[in-house]
């Protein structure tokens, strides 16, 4: 999920999700561990919360 390969999928539909899931990632890389996931499904998105 790093910045180049998110840009190479730019035009892809599944866009959006993939945004959506580099949030956690981006969370746990930063804290080293798994943040707490809770789904949205009104938005139809994960959220995270640190752990």
């Amino acid at each position: 999920m790093t910045e180049a390969n998110m840009s190479n999928h730019t035009v892809s539909v599944w866009k959006d999700f993939w945004l959506n899931l580099k949030q956690g990632y981006d969370n746990f890389e930063m804290l080293r561990r798994p943040p707490n996931v809770k789904v949205d499904l009104k938005r139809k998105l994960y959220t995270f919360e640190p752990t």
